[in-house]
């Protein structure tokens, strides 16, 4: 019995083939990853297959500013009454600056939703994992406010509208519906 090179050259073969497959998918997996990553836009939905435009994270916001803002300025206007203060749009912007609100430096005033510079959209990778940015996982940041003041509102988005979290605690804004109803509007 000697030794049986028969026997040997099959099992090198059989050990050639499984480190050839293990190399092949993983430069298949790899050159897929490469492949797929810049269709991983910052501003593209996949599940709508579509990208939503700034214009309308902006228009779907601001109802819930406008309802946040009139509920906090009569919150203060009676809270100053009922200390027997003033409560004029001058009383009511120090409670505000004295307070950190979000609104502190408006005043009794919300800015000009048509001025572009009163609102901002920023797109920003996620700051997750390489598997979340290609899912979709990316931000979108919604800031309402004045330049020029301190304060401001800001409102935290996927790229398909769903909205995270806000520091207003706003809860039922759809952009969905506002990019539909503009798509229409064309």
């Amino acid at each position: 019995m000697g030794i049986s090179y028969k026997r040997i050259i099959k099992g090198i073969i059989s050990s050639l083939r499984y480190i050839f497959l293990i190399i092949f998918w993983t430069y298949a997996f790899f050159g897929l990853l490469i492949f797929f990553l810049p269709l991983a836009s910052n501003s593209f939905c996949w599940k709508h297959d579509r990208e939503i435009p700034d214009k309308a994270f902006i228009k779907a916001v601001i109802p819930s500013v406008k309802s946040h803002f009139a509920w906090d300025t009569n919150r203060i206007r009676e809270q100053l009454e009922a200390a027997g203060l003033s409560a004029d749009g001058e009383a009511v912007n120090q409670y505000r600056k004295s307070t950190g609100s979000f609104f502190q430096g408006w005043g009794d005033q919300l800015p000009d939703f048509n001025n572009p510079d009163c609102c901002s959209v920023r797109r920003r990778p996620t700051e997750y994992s390489l598997i979340h940015r290609l899912l979709g996982a990316q931000d979108v940041v919604v800031w309402i406010g004045y330049p020029e003041k301190r304060g401001g509102v800001f409102f935290y988005f996927d790229v398909c509208g769903n909205l995270w979290d806000s520091d207003i605690r706003a809860r039922g804004i759809s952009v969905e519906a506002i990019q539909q109803k503009m798509d229409h509007d064309l």
